[in-house]
């Protein structure tokens, strides 16, 4: 069975159901999904990196992928999470949001949600239990590790 730019479409649109992704995600999935179709043995047409490029923008179009709107909810996700400003960047552009994007969204450095997220993590890691000075050291590393800044990591530890 060969591929065509309906069932590429079609795969797109299965995903998008499931996931929300960005513009450079969707096309790496769809792009390794016609590699594991290939290693099968199927025939793939040399056509099939433009259908895929097309399915993206047709998805971009009709306001399935939106990468400022994926960013937004990444962010608030993991935040909650207790995640440092410093691992959603790196995150965010792994997943393929542009760095401009990021610095953009990014740009009003807010101390108060950084402090939120540390004391979120130290709730979630359980720290902050042991009060010898071996174990506060090991979580200050923990909190350092993670991308919290030491002023924020020491303040979320001593609260």
């Amino acid at each position: 069975m060969t591929q065509t730019a309906q069932k590429i479409y079609n795969r797109a649109l299965f995903y998008l159901q499931r996931y929300s992704a960005t513009e450079k995600h969707l096309a790496t999935i769809l792009n390794q999904q016609l590699q594991r179709k290939a290693r099968k043995g199927e025939v793939i047409p040399p056509e099939a990196a433009q259908w895929v490029e097309a399915t993206v923008q047709k998805c971009v179009t009709l306001g399935l992928v939106n990468d400022r709107t994926f960013a937004e909810s990444r962010i608030n996700t993991l935040r909650r999470q207790g995640r440092s400003a410093s691992y959603i960047k790196q995150h965010l552009t792994l997943k393929g949001v542009s760095r401009d994007l990021v610095a953009t969204l990014f740009e009003e450095p807010d101390a108060e949600d950084e402090r939120a997220a540390a004391l979120r993590f130290v709730e979630r890691r359980r720290l902050g239990r042991d009060t010898s000075a071996e174990a506060r050291q090991k979580d200050l590393a923990k909190l350092m590790r993670a991308g919290f800044d030491y002023r924020i990591a020491k303040e979320a530890l001593d609260s």
